[in-house]
């Protein structure tokens, strides 16, 4: 009988431990939780400022090429490409 109940107490000792450790592992996992929320945030953050840059140096490149006459050319051609392509598609819109 006593064997029994040193069992019954191991038992209970150890569901008591488990008991803590769930509780501990919960307050962890809510902590890391926070923390990636956190961290995608602060990426989500840092992409939107990588294309706010990417942005910023297609710009500048684009001032910088227009001092150069074959470049500025080449972006006219383009540009002239782009408006067609435009006026391809608000024709087809309006059939």
């Amino acid at each position: 009988m006593e064997e029994l109940l040193h069992k019954l107490e191991t038992s209970r000792n150890l569901l008591v431990q488990l008991g803590s450790e769930i509780s501990r592992l919960k307050r962890e996992n809510e902590t890391l939780s926070q923390a990636v929320q956190e961290a995608q945030g602060n990426l989500d953050d840092k992409v939107l400022e990588c294309e706010e840059w990417k942005q910023k140096y297609e710009a500048l490149r684009l001032a910088k090429s227009m001092d150069n006459p074959e470049a500025r050319e080449a972006l006219q051609a383009k540009i002239d490409l782009y408006l067609n392509e435009i006026n391809t598609c608000l024709k087809l819109f309006g059939d």
